[in-house]
């Protein structure tokens, strides 16, 4: 949920091997990511996402690959300026969790990636 100050309220799942964000970088191929559809009023407009890195589409439906926590992302247009912001201070990101066998069991083991 986003609320009205551009707080993301919520889970995020990890995601691992999604070769449809990236298909050239293995790096981001596994993270949080956050799906979002702009508003119609911004159709035909070059829009800009600033994050981690810098975007620019006239595309409406964007999915944001959500770092940590401290994560925010500006989305601005030249004739609106900056419309919104998101800030995923307040999400919970779930850890990455690794099946591993162990013999007939089944074991889940939480891990983190490094960011860098």
């Amino acid at each position: 949920m986003i609320g009205a100050d551009g707080a993301v309220i919520g889970t995020l799942k990890y995601v691992e091997g999604w070769t449809a964000f990236n298909a050239s970088d293995i790096s981001e191929q596994s993270g949080h990511f956050f799906p979002l559809k702009l508003d119609e009023k911004y159709s035909g407009k070059q829009i800009t996402c600033t994050g981690t890195k810098t975007k620019t589409s006239q595309d409406l439906e964007w999915v944001l690959r959500v770092a940590d926590s401290s994560s925010k992302f500006t989305f601005s247009t030249d004739e609106d300026g900056t419309f919104l912001t998101l800030d995923f201070s307040g999400a919970e990101l779930q850890p990455n969790m690794v099946s591993l066998s162990a013999g007939n069991k089944s074991v889940k083991k939480a891990t983190r990636k490094k960011s860098g």
